[in-house]
């Protein structure tokens, strides 16, 4: 029995800094391929990276200007306090806005 298998989107769009995919890379490529070019791509860059995390608090401290971020690293809790936080949620996906008190009215980028 044949499962379907998933694909990504066109190759151009995940181009990553440094290091192109190879001239021989399929347009469409499989999400395993996408993984491991991910994976090789993060140890031939030196990338610190952790599999298996899930984010499960951020919050900003208006007095310290700090960032407080909890993660779930492999059923361990683990606090960090990064000077930068980033949300990455993909080329294609529909924003997931946070709602908080005064965003109706917020002019910002």
């Amino acid at each position: 029995m044949a499962f379907p298998v998933q694909v990504t989107g066109p190759v151009w769009y995940d181009h990553l800094l440094y290091l192109k995919f190879p001239v021989n890379w399929p347009i469409l490529a499989r999400e395993d391929q996408i993984a491991d070019w991910l994976e090789s791509h993060a140890k031939i860059m030196e990338i610190p990276y952790w599999s298996s995390t899930t984010a499960t608090s951020a919050s900003f401290d208006e007095l310290t200007k700090t960032w407080t971020v909890e993660v779930d690293r492999d059923q361990e809790k683990v606090t960090m306090y990064p000077i930068h936080h980033a949300m990455a949620t993909g080329m294609s996906g529909k924003p997931n806005i946070p709602r908080f008190p005064g965003s109706d009215v917020f002019k910002g980028e």
